[in-house]
Order: structure tokens, then sequence, then C-alpha cells
């Protein structure tokens, strides 16, 4: 019913800004607009294609938007048009013509630091790890305090484990009081990334009592207590302070059993033995986790030869498997494709 539509169109531009229903409200007001501007677009017209082009990609439609910009590049090749286009690729998700555009732009661009920093966000999204810290440096270089740079900065340097200057620059962040959530988050991450879990919890913790309705602060401490890792840490230091505790380490292997981590079980089991020596309880337990082991081992052994796609890949990872015996979930670091289905049968075995 086109004339109840415009008139609810007509509505929703009264609808606060805050309001649940002004989302929606928006988009279809925005969709509205695509249509009608469709329906009479003058497509001689690169003033009219171009505000198309941009009302698309303000309602998402990203995919329709990067057409709409290459049919005009593909005539007139503006640099200003290139770098809406090439934000459109960001935002759609279209990392690899995205780093593309973005290249082609600043060869006529080169003094646009936000192009470069939107280029260097590219290649981190491709893995370019270390193309990505080069041109964010270079950013740095020419413009030493800004600050988002250096946040993503702190990203690339914890993913490629330069910790000393990850601590580095959030240390300058947080004097310099920029986005002190965003910098707790990343303290938080890099020490997750190093196994200071204890640590990692009380740091989020802090950030929880300065923002308590951030959801990205909600899941990660979710996470960590739902996965039972604070738990588990703080169980592990109470044991290396008293390494004879039998009740601590009994804790932890139940808690390892009860999260499917049977390897891990099984060094703490052994460890109880020394503890124990001649309990027949333990040697018992010992005795079906290292079948458990064998029987794991062997059906990883048998997926591996059926994923693998080569005879050196599969000989990579089975001599991965050979060194991690006790940690089977380790191999998917070397291929996550097959992992979930394996984890599905682990759970399924009595």
């Amino acid at each position: 019913d086109q004339e109840r539509y415009t008139d609810a169109v007509e509505h929703a531009l009264l609808i606060p800004a805050d309001h649940m229903a002004y989302g929606v409200a928006r988009q279809h007001l925005l969709l509205r607009i695509r249509m009608r501007m469709a329906s009479d677009l003058d497509w001689e017209d690169p003033d009219e294609v171009l505000e198309y082009a941009r009302v698309c990609s303000r309602m998402g439609s990203y995919e329709r938007s990067a057409r709409i910009y290459l049919r005009l590049l593909e005539e007139t090749a503006k640099p200003e048009w290139r770098r809406e286009y090439a934000a459109v690729l960001s935002w759609g998700g279209s990392m690899p013509d995205a780093a593309r555009e973005w290249k082609r732009y600043l060869e006529s661009q080169p003094d646009d630091l936000e192009g470069w920093h939107q280029l260097a966000r590219a290649e981190m999204a491709l893995g370019n790890l270390e193309e990505a810290q080069r041109r964010l440096q270079e950013i740095l270089e020419r413009q030493p305090h800004h600050r988002d740079v250096m946040m993503d900065s702190v990203r690339v340097k914890i993913w490629m484990g330069d910790t000393e200057s990850a601590n580095r620059i959030l240390a300058q962040l947080q004097e310099m009081n920029y986005k002190p959530v965003d910098v707790g988050i990343l303290r938080s991450e890099l020490l997750l990334r190093f196994d200071q879990v204890e640590a990692a919890y009380d740091s989020l913790q802090n950030v929880y009592e300065v923002a308590p309705d951030d959801q990205r602060v909600q899941q990660m401490l979710h996470s960590l207590e739902t996965s039972r890792r604070v738990e588990i840490a703080r169980l592990r230091r109470r044991i290396s302070e008293s390494p004879e505790d039998e009740a601590d380490r009994s804790r932890l292997i139940d808690i390892l059993l009860d999260i499917d981590r049977p390897g891990a079980a099984l060094r703490e089991m052994k460890a109880l033995a020394l503890l124990r020596p001649g309990d027949p309880f333990v040697q018992e337990r010992i005795a079906q986790l290292e079948a458990r082991q064998q029987r794991d081992i062997a059906r990883m052994m048998d997926r591996l030869t059926k994923t693998s796609g080569s005879e050196h890949d599969l000989e990579t990872r089975k001599d991965w498997l050979a060194r991690h015996p006790d940690d089977l979930r380790a191999v998917g670091y070397l291929d996550r494709s097959f992992l979930p289905t394996y984890a599905t049968e682990a759970e399924t075995q009595p």
C-alpha cells in the first residue's frame, strides 16, 4: 500500500535517534529513497549516479554501491571517487580488492595519511602483518601521536608476538587517556596471548567497572568464566606454590576432564601418582587415560591421512602430533578445516 507506506516513512522521521525502532525506520527511509532514485535515475548525470552510490553504501548495500562506483570510474577516474570506492570495498569485506584500490588511489594522493591507514587495515585483514606494520610505522613517523594508528599497531604487534613494543605503546595510550576501554581490552588480549589468565581477568574486571555495558568486555569475561580458564589458572598457581597439595590437583584433574582435555588431565594425574605411590585408583585412571590417548591419536592419524592435501603436509602434521601427543587440538593450528569434525567425534566417544 504505497500511500500507507509513505505515511509510515514520514512518521519515521519523527522517531528519536535513541529509540529502538529508529534503525528499522531509517533503513526503510533509505530503501524508499534508493527505489525512487533507481526508477528515476539519469545514468548520464554522474552527480546523480554518485549520490545513488552513496545512498546504497549508507544502507549497507556495499556490493551494489561498489558496482556503481566502478561504472563511474570507468568513465572518469577521479581520485575522490576511487577513495570512496576503496572505502566501500573495505566496509563490504572485499579486502583483496580494497587493498588494490587503496594502492591505486594512493599512487595519485600519497599525502593522504588516512588512506595509508585504511590500506594498512586492509593488509591486517589479509594477514599481511609485516606489510601492515611497515605502513603503520610510516604513518607514525609522519604523525607520531596518531592514536588510532597506535591502537592498530598494538594489535599487529600482539599478533606478531612483539610484547615489549605492544606494552610500550599501550602505556603511551594510557598516558593520553585515549579510549581507556579499548586500551584495557587490548591489554587483556596481550596477557591472554601469553597465558597470563588471572592478570587478564583482573584487567577485564577493572575495565568492566568503568564500562559495565560494553558488550565486548561482557563477552570476554563470560568466555573466561564459562571456559573455566580462570579457575584452572588459579588452581595451577596454587599448585605451583604448594606442589604437595593433593586436593587442588585432584580438583584440577576433575575440571580438565569435565571440559574434555584428557591430555592435560593425564599429566596432572601422573603428578598425583608421585604423591600417592601405589594408589590403585590413581593407577587405574592413568591406564584409562593413556588408552584413550592412544585411541584418539590413532583416530587423528587416520583423519590426517584423509584430509591432508600432500605428502609433505601429512608428514608435517603427523610430526606436530608426535610432539604434542597430549594436546590433539594443537593440530588445529595447522589445519582448522577438519578440527570441528574431529571435536564432534571426540565428544561422542564413551
